[in-house]
């Protein structure tokens, strides 16, 4: 049985547009890609930026609460006196500055 011309071209027409139509799609899925892919690197180069600036603003925090004179309002000067300030500034070394849970500024003198 020989197919004629005139059959088979419809047919090829068709698959060729087919084909033509899948190519499409990949390559705008493709797109679609590499545009979230541009996006997600652009949140990760900001993420580094703020991780960068909180761990500054961290250690600004944590010099300050190391230089505060938490026991400003002690009178004496004894020795027994400093070592039990010592101490307890290495046990609990909070500062009226600091921040309760709920990000607010905690009370004080």
């Amino acid at each position: 049985m020989e197919v004629s011309p005139s059959t088979s071209r419809p047919q090829s027409i068709e698959n060729a547009s087919h084909a033509v139509g899948i190519a499409i799609e990949r390559h705008m899925k493709l797109e679609e890609h590499q545009q979230t892919w541009v996006e997600l690197e652009k949140a990760l180069d900001e993420s580094k930026v703020l991780k960068d600036q909180l761990y500054g603003e961290n250690l600004v925090i944590k010099e300050k609460a190391h230089r505060a004179p938490i026991f400003e309002e002690i009178v004496g000067f004894s020795e027994p006196l400093r070592r039990v300030l010592i101490q307890v500034a290495k046990v609990a070394p909070m500062p009226d500055y600091m921040h309760d849970r709920n990000g607010r500024e905690r009370g004080g003198s």
